[in-house]
This record gives structure tokens, sequence and C-alpha cells, in this order.
């Protein structure tokens, strides 16, 4: 399965300590050279950073199509607009993002998206994780953003409401 990431799902599991779970769900993650830079910014030192191990599952990859980046470079960051572009050359299965703008772009394009809340969602449907309103209460407290209703609708969906 191929799979590529923006930043913030990456960010968001560093943040609550579940970067391991992409690799238990997906063996390798591409990301282009932008979102490493960017995450080397963040979280070049934090301990389960999985840029800095020799035989990372965190794969940089480079996208060949300059012009399909700068057409939609308007609309979104560099990061976004390479991680769409790498996933349409690889013909990923997903499209890791949350940020509105790059889901709507890429579903555009004919990728399909999974944001931080679908990977919480597929580690507990894996048996990662029993619960998972204490680590979307930890996002939250992170500074991730989710509107009531979606926290609701996500603890319906995992058999946790309420």
């Amino acid at each position: 399965m191929v799979v590529v990431s923006d930043t913030t799902v990456i960010s968001n599991l560093l943040h609550i300590n579940k970067i391991s779970w992409l690799q238990d769900l997906f063996d390798e993650v591409l990301i282009p050279p932008s979102v490493a830079r960017e995450l080397a910014v963040s979280f070049g030192t934090h301990p389960t950073f999985p840029l800095q191990e020799p035989d990372s599952w965190l794969l940089i990859r480079v996208p060949q199509n300059l012009a399909g980046i700068q057409s939609i470079r308007s609309r979104l960051d560099q990061g976004e607009a390479e991680a769409i572009i790498l996933a349409l050359e690889h013909k990923a299965d997903f499209l890791l993002v949350d940020e509105l703008l790059g889901r709507k772009e890429a579903m555009k394009k004919g990728l399909r998206v999974l944001g931080t809340l679908g990977i919480l969602m597929k580690a507990k449907q894996m048996g990662l994780t029993k619960e998972i309103r204490p680590l979307m209460d930890r996002l939250i407290e992170k500074g991730f953003w989710l509107h009531p209703s979606l926290y609701q609708e996500v603890l319906k969906d995992a058999g946790e409401s309420t």
C-alpha cells in the first residue's frame, strides 16, 4: 500500500506519541522534501522522530511534476502541494492530510484522503488502542481544532459515545 503524508497528520501523531501507528498501519509512508523540512524544524530533536532512524519507514521522495505543484501552490502551502503531486505520481492508496483546502484539492484530483482522526479510528479497528477519546482530548490540548459535533460523531463511530 502506497501512502503519502503532509505534515499535519505526522505532527499530530508525534504530539500524542503515536507516530509508530503509521508504520503499524502502512509499513512505509512517503513524504516530499518540504514536509521533511517542516517536520525537522518542529520535531528534529523529538525522541521518536522517525527521520532520525537509519532504516526509517518514513521515506523522503521528490515529486517530479513541478508544474503541477505550481498550479496548486496558489491555493495550498508548499507541503500540501508537493504531497498531493507526490501522491498522484505514486498512485497512492491514501494521502494523509488534515487541512480542509488540501483535502478538497486532493479529492478533486481523485485521491483518497485520511486525516488524524481516520488514523485513530484505523488504529482502534486494528487493536492498537482500546480508546480514542483520551487521544482526541490530548490532540485538542495540543491545539488540534475539532468541532464538538465531529468529536461526538467520531466517538459514536468508535463505539465510545456516552
